[in-house]
């Protein structure tokens, strides 16, 4: 886990990625490379979830709009191009005040570089990393070539979110990292997985980002 790795950075254009590769680079990435993001219609929504039934575990969250779809399908052919490592990032990522002093490489297969954490009922928040559970979010990690197969083994068999899928499936059957303190959170005002745009004073206070240690 090393900031020369490959980074890839999924976005519906130019500019959002040139803004996104921008901050990367002044905290040290090197190798930043442009994913354009999946944009499926609602008619290729309909027919992905055709047939596709929504497990037990996933808690009732079926994909419901084209936008998510799009995270998923973009998330899955990003995978397939990791290789030995990557980073993987979305565009909305906004990055710690204090990167380089708190970035600590994770020895492990797949590791979070930010969440939505869920909750924290019998877990520690330890640093510099614990291991999630129930820790959503797509918007900033780094995996593995082996972490990159185990993935798209089962990925798109449910008609479920991407975060979804590996909080609720990938978490409970393989040790998942998050760095603690989080590196990075998602400017959720600027979502386009169908959420619409989000109070992002409400999402910091709910996850406990502490807004003022990131640059917005």
């Amino acid at each position: 886990m090393m900031l020369s790795d490959k980074a890839f950075v999924i976005s519906t254009s130019k500019q959002r990625f040139e803004e996104a590769a921008k901050r990367l680079e002044q905290v040290g990435f090197t190798d930043i490379q442009h994913f354009r993001a999946i944009t499926p219609t609602t008619r290729d929504l309909n027919k992905y979830c055709r047939g596709r039934v929504v497990p037990k575990w996933a808690r009732g969250k079926k994909l419901r709009h084209p936008g998510a779809l799009g995270c998923l399908f973009s998330h899955k052919e990003v995978l397939t191009k990791v290789g030995q490592a990557a980073f993987i990032f979305e565009d909305d990522i906004r990055i710690h005040n204090r990167f380089n002093q708190l970035f600590k490489p994770i020895q492990c297969q797949w590791a979070y570089l930010g969440c939505s954490q869920l909750h924290w009922r019998k877990m520690a928040r330890t640093e510099p990393s614990y291991i999630a559970n129930w820790s959503l979010g797509t918007f900033a990690y780094w995996v593995t070539g082996k972490g990159a197969a185990i993935a798209l083994s089962k990925i798109g068999e449910w008609p479920i979110p991407i975060d979804f899928y590996y909080a609720a499936y990938l978490q409970k059957r393989y040790n998942l990292f998050v760095h603690c303190p989080y590196l990075m959170i998602a400017d959720v005002s600027k979502s386009s997985t169908g959420r619409g745009k989000r109070d992002i004073q409400l999402v910091a206070k709910r996850y406990g980002w502490r807004l003022k240690d990131y640059v917005l």
